[in-house]
């Protein structure tokens, strides 16, 4: 987990991300991780990996933000990860989501 443009960048974040269980986090620093890089080829091939998943996922959100409605942008959400839906709070799912939490409600009322 990562802010990639602040991890880029040097810079702050504007965003935080939080963990809703216990959860076990390893910190890597950017210039470790550009020593590991220059050391290990195949690190440097799995991080490149590792980049373009991300910008495909970013990607298909932001299309899905452009193209979708929030009806469809739920429903994709259940096929992809139904049981994200029973661990995280409706106003959570909402915001991930971009609607209200009366919105999210409503679209859940209909399925």
């Amino acid at each position: 987990m990562t802010n990639y443009r602040s991890f880029l960048t040097g810079k702050p974040s504007d965003h935080f991300i939080e963990s809703l269980k216990p959860t076990l986090v390893y910190k890597v620093n950017k210039a470790d991780l550009l020593a590991l890089y220059d050391k290990h080829k195949n690190m440097e091939r799995l991080g490149r990996l590792i980049a373009e998943n991300l910008y495909l996922t970013v990607t298909r959100r932001l299309d899905s933000f452009l193209h979708d409605n929030p009806e469809n942008r739920y429903q994709e959400l259940v096929h992809r990860n139904s049981k994200l839906l029973q661990e995280v709070p409706q106003y959570m799912l909402a915001s991930y989501l971009g609607v209200k939490p009366e919105t999210l409600s409503r679209i859940r009322t209909r399925k």
